[in-house]
């Protein structure tokens, strides 16, 4: 029988022992409601202290991978609902180490990069990306693909989505605009205003039957007297490309001439209908 005295001491010296806490409340409550202290194993052998954001804040410290150690990041994708995640760890590897606390830097302004949001490949809505998230990424969350914005360390390290998302997944990454859409798809300028120079352009991506971006515009005349007029880009499907069409509506005249491209944001120039 061996005997010692003080906190852990008979832990072998090849396992570190942690402070373990989780709750969706402050700092101050995991330091005292909710603590225990648990060995580590050879798979999280490092103490760590980790602020988890996403629908709300999330406290926690515990035994960590050591490659999910001091990466903060940043992950947004889209399902039914969209999703924008932020962790930031601190580690150490001495027996109750974690004990401090850490803070998440919140979502920042956007960055300028814009990705393609979705899933099964589709993209459905084009995001801005914010702060770190200077990279595009499309990933499969247990057979189901998505894709949005991330920052460089989810890319180098896929393994942070499988810790703190609980999730079998498998990322591909890109650098540049929209570079995670897929080919068959187009991106197009959207507006919808009375000249051109009100047509203050979204960036829109255009669904599977709209193969092109279009630009066109409507004149309303009463006798020969223009009364209206709307300026419009938009994703084209064929049947609409290239076309002028005239409606008498008995109480005048609508006439609708578009031009359509078939290369991403090619519907920048106006229409010589105005």
């Amino acid at each position: 029988m061996n005997c010692c005295q003080g906190l852990l001491c008979n832990k072998p010296s090849n396992i570190v022992g942690c402070i373990h806490c989780r709750a969706q409340t402050p700092w101050d409550i995991c330091k005292s409601d909710y603590l225990s202290i648990v060995p580590c194993n050879s798979q999280t052998s490092a103490c760590g202290v980790v602020q988890f954001n996403s629908t709300s804040p999330n406290f926690f410290r515990d035994c960590l991978p050591v490659d999910t150690c001091n990466a903060t990041a940043s992950f947004s994708f889209s399902t039914s609902t969209s999703f924008n995640i932020t962790w930031s760890p601190s580690c150490c590897s001495t027996d109750l180490c974690n004990a401090g606390n850490v803070s998440v830097v919140p979502f920042d302004a956007p960055n300028g990069l814009m990705c393609c949001t979705g899933q099964d490949m589709e993209c459905r809505q084009i995001t801005s990306c914010a702060g770190s998230e200077n990279y595009c990424h499309t990933t499969v969350f247990n057979g189901v693909r998505t894709m949005g914005c991330t920052s460089r360390s989810v890319c180098d390290n896929p393994s942070l989505l499988d810790f703190y998302i609980s999730s079998t997944s498998q990322i591909d990454c890109c650098q540049g605009f929209l570079c995670n859409k897929q080919n068959y798809t187009v991106v197009c300028n959207q507006c919808d205003a009375s000249t051109w120079d009100a047509c203050s352009s979204a960036i829109i991506s255009c669904g599977f039957q709209s193969t092109s971006c279009g630009v066109a515009v409507a004149q309303f005349y009463n006798g020969d007297v223009l009364s209206r007029q709307t300026a419009t880009r938009y994703c084209a499907a064929p049947e609409t490309c290239n076309v002028m069409l005239s409606l008498n509506l008995g109480t005048g005249v609508q006439i609708w001439t578009s031009q359509c491209c078939d290369t991403d944001y090619c519907n920048a120039e106006n229409s010589k209908g105005v």
